[in-house]
Order: structure tokens, then C-alpha cells, then sequence
């Protein structure tokens, strides 16, 4: 299960990453997923504060488990896997390496520069 991958305790910003997987890659912006929950941005923002993050943040974070998991049980492209994840190309969807306290696969970083 991605959510416990994700391994955060629970509150607010747990929800958010649960309606965001529940997306199914289509992520709502922060003002779409805020009037979802019936609150104003702002709202979300200072929830997701008090908790010591932010949307962006949160996101990544889904975005880059559901990542890992497409290229460790899907036989789909880099560029194939950027699309789902709701980016326009591959390049735009490479991971920093602080995301995580692992480096990046260096073919994978190849494999993103090429396209």
C-alpha cells in the first residue's frame, strides 16, 4: 500500500496524501483539492503549516512513491510514467535526490536526459 509507504503519522496532511492517491494521477491543484475538502486555500495551507508542510510537499511525496512504485512493477517508459504522474515530459518529472536519502538510479538520470 503506497499510503504506508509514504510512512507519516496521521493528521491533516495524511488526508491530503490519501485524496491525492485516490486521484489516480490526475493531482488536483492546491484550490481544487482546498474546495474538495470545503475549505479556502488558505485554510489548507495553514493545516497543512501547523503541521509542517506544505500542498507542494505533499505532493512530491506522493508523486515520487507513486513514481517508485511504476518502475518497480510497471514495464512502462520514464516518459510513460512523467504522463501519469502529471507532468507534459520526463524532464520536467526528475526527482531531486534530497526528496529521499537515496541517490537516483543513474540509468534512470540518463534515460531523463535523453528525452
Amino acid at each position: 500500500n503506497l499510503l504506508k509507504q509514504l510512512n507519516r503519522p496521521a493528521g491533516f496532511a495524511q488526508d491530503i496524501r490519501r485524496a491525492l492517491l485516490r486521484s489516480r494521477g490526475d493531482f488536483p491543484d492546491q484550490n481544487v483539492m482546498a474546495g474538495s475538502l470545503n475549505m479556502s486555500p488558505r485554510s489548507l495551507r495553514r493545516h497543512l503549516a501547523a503541521e509542517g508542510t506544505t500542498y507542494r510537499k505533499v505532493l512530491d511525496e506522493v508523486r515520487y512513491e507513486v513514481a517508485k512504485q511504476y518502475l518497480a512493477t510497471e514495464e512502462l517508459t520514464v516518459d510513460q510514467i512523467a504522463r501519469l504522474l502529471g507532468y507534459q515530459a520526463a524532464r520536467k518529472a526528475l526527482i531531486l535526490p534530497e526528496m529521499s536519502n537515496q541517490n537516483l538510479d543513474e540509468g534512470l538520470i540518463e534515460e531523463l536526459q535523453k528525452e
